[in-house]
């Protein structure tokens, strides 16, 4: 692979070449008819002409970069440093002058490019709010929860902090309010507020609870797509407070994944009967109890732990203490959210062992089985189900059917496995509550070994 001094060299080959008179312009691209030939900004407005090639050359360099430092690729996504490296390239070719000798405008260009590549990609000290409508937990005792990064708080309380803030005007904030107490609103002449306006009724709808996730040091495009899974993770938290999690998030959702469905279909048969099949989404918030109210006083051991990885995810620029136990748990909670919102049993156990898997470090049937010990106290041999199947025989059966299922070998894939679903669930749950614990209860280990032990 070229170095970034030989890469950077070919794509001032390129802007020299787009600076001579007899220079003509690529056509458009084929690929659409607003698809014109290709520019590097030089900054003040100002474009340089450009070259496909030279493009190939600018994406070469980014990579090179990424590949140079891991830390860029957890805050910027490959098409964001590619255009840092491009306006990065265009300004510094933009303040040289073009008849001094090639080596001398080489040197300078390279160094001021990679002077403002170092600044551009440099940890981010400011934070962005990603601000999403949802449903979540419903109840006195539960107007502002937050688990590290992520915040659920009802929406009159985050709109007042907004206004007070000076995030919202008095004026939008009333608007905003009359809105949600059904009351019609009168049109605005458009202006900055009124896009702000807008854009907080649509993105917290009808729901109740406003979810803030608190990103620091990415690109924008990045820090929402981290943020949007940080939000789903933390309502899958949430959920794990109840026996079956799977049930609870049923009633809990962002606005942005969708909203309250019905879903219908009909089924003619060969006898003339007809039946009909509704389905529709329970997404309402789900109510707490007075129990809930108290157990919220002593669960740091699991929102401790689940914020301490959720914070390494969307603010990457704060290495974590731990980082082996933080990232195999966050994989685990990915896992089981993804498990949990999963309409497939079968795909859905896949998902669940995927979790465990996660939190045994990758040793297969044999390090869940150690986990369970470990962390719930059951011996392989020991009865796990009704029918007295042991824990080495439910693991084996369903670790087997996730392996199958991946390769593509899985013989039974008509079969019903809804009741293998609920057992996967209910091991993976009991496990990662467990794990939490045991990881707020050891703040210095990481070692993802020790869960087992």
């Amino acid at each position: 692979m070229a170095s970034k001094a030989e890469l950077a060299s070919l794509i001032i080959d390129e802007l020299l070449l787009g600076q001579r008179p007899d220079r003509v312009a690529e056509p458009f691209r084929p690929e659409g008819p607003f698809d014109t030939s290709p520019q590097l900004p030089a900054g003040n407005g100002r474009w340089l002409p450009f070259s496909r090639t030279g493009q190939k050359h600018i994406d070469a360099f980014a990579k090179v970069v990424v590949d140079n430092d891991p830390r860029i690729a957890k805050s910027f996504g490959k098409t964001d440093v590619a255009k840092i490296v491009g306006r990065a390239f265009g300004a510094a070719f933009a303040g040289v002058d073009n008849d001094l000798e090639r080596f001398v405008i080489d040197e300078q260009v390279f160094a001021a490019a990679c002077d403002e590549l170092a600044s551009a990609l440099s940890p981010a000290q400011t934070t962005e709010d990603l601000i999403l409508g949802c449903w979540a937990l419903t109840g006195v005792g539960t107007e502002d929860l937050r688990i590290g990064p992520v915040r659920f708080v009802d929406r009159r309380i985050w709109l007042a902090e907004m206004a007070a803030g000076g995030g919202l005007s008095a004026t939008s904030a009333r608007r905003i309010r009359a809105r949600w107490d059904g009351r019609s609103i009168r049109p605005r002449k458009p202006t900055s507020d009124t896009v702000w306006e807008r854009g907080t009724i649509a993105t917290v709808g009808d729901t109740d609870t406003v979810c803030v996730v608190v990103t620091a040091g990415m690109a924008h495009k990045v820090a929402e797509q981290k943020g949007l899974l940080a939000a789903r993770i933390a309502l899958t938290t949430l959920a794990l407070h109840w026996e079956t999690p799977s049930k609870a998030l049923d009633r809990m959702g962002l606005l942005h994944d969708g909203p309250l469905y019905r879903r219908e279909s009909i089924i003619f048969t060969g006898d003339g009967l007809v039946r009909t099949s509704t389905d529709s989404s329970g997404i309402k918030g789900h109510f707490i109890t007075d129990e809930w109210r108290e157990m919220r006083k002593t669960i740091d051991w699991l929102w401790g732990p689940v914020g301490q990885a959720l914070a390494a995810y969307v603010q990457p620029s704060q290495s974590p203490v731990r980082p082996t136990v933080m990232n195999a748990l966050f994989a685990a909670l990915w896992w089981f959210h993804e498990a949990s919102r999963e309409r497939s049993p079968l795909i859905a156990i896949v998902k669940y062992f995927a979790c465990l898997d996660a939190l045994t470090g990758g040793n297969e049937d044999a390090g869940v089985r150690d986990l369970i010990k470990a962390r719930l106290g059951f011996n392989p041999d020991d009865p796990l189900t009704e029918n007295g199947k042991t824990v080495k025989q439910a693991v084996r059966e369903m670790y087997r059917a996730r392996s199958l299922t991946i390769h593509g070998t899985n013989s039974l894939l008509g079969y019903d496995w809804v009741d293998s679903r609920g057992l996967a669930e209910s091991i993976a749950s009991h496990c990662l509550r467990s794990c939490c614990d045991w990881i707020h209860s050891n703040p210095t280990t990481d070692d993802l070994a020790a869960l087992r032990r």
